[in-house]
């Protein structure tokens, strides 16, 4: 549901916890070599995402956060 796993079953039914593990430790591993995409934000989401840091703050976060790019938005953050 939504990306997560609902169990809800007799106990007699239930999966036990360490097959569950076992197959969530495994499912969509993304190999460390293949470079991750860049978050890529407008000013205003970045505002509320750093807990609504001014403008200067944000305007600086490319070069202080990797792999953060900002996109042009046509809101004005104040």
């Amino acid at each position: 549901m939504g990306g997560h796993w609902l169990i809800d079953a007799d106990s007699m039914e239930r999966p036990d916890a360490g097959s569950l593990l076992a197959a969530s430790a495994h499912a969509r591993k993304k190999p460390s070599y293949e470079p991750r995409k860049p978050l890529q934000l407008t000013p205003e989401e970045a505002h509320i995402m750093w807990g609504h840091a001014g403008r200067q703050a944000i305007d600086r976060l490319p070069d202080s956060v990797d792999g953060l790019q900002l996109v042009h938005s046509d809101l004005a953050l104040k």
